[in-house]
């Protein structure tokens, strides 16, 4: 841009910081990093907005480290009997899906714009 602005791309962002794409998804999501929209598909980050997700760790913060890593934990919060009971609702809910079609589409999509998507 003529402004100076510099941008990068979610793969660019993640070996920047060091960390995964999922990772950089997960903090757009969250709005804990600023991205831009370029076109109806394409997503760019200003390289100095890097700098927001990154801070220093002291004190409390070490504590708010392990918070965040065990809140990754998939199964905090696991309720059996909920998930037992959405099962039993979504039970055939692919039913008459023509399988071979859907995942011809799901590939065509990936195709069009592999880079920078959450796997």
């Amino acid at each position: 841009m003529s402004d100076g602005v510099e941008f990068c791309t979610v793969p660019e962002a993640a070996r920047e910081l060091k960390v995964s794409q999922s990772t950089i998804w997960r903090w757009i999501y969250s709005r804990r990093l600023r991205a831009y929209r370029v076109g109806p598909r394409r997503i760019r980050i200003r390289k100095q907005d890097l700098g927001a997700v990154v801070r220093p760790v002291e004190g409390k913060g070490v504590a708010a480290v392990d918070k965040e890593r065990d809140s990754r934990d998939v199964f905090v919060g696991y309720d059996a009997k909920q998930v037992r009971e959405a099962l039993r609702k979504s039970a055939g809910a692919l039913r008459g899906l023509d399988r071979e079609r859907l995942l011809g589409d799901l590939r065509a999509e990936r195709e069009q714009d592999s880079s920078g998507r959450p796997r």
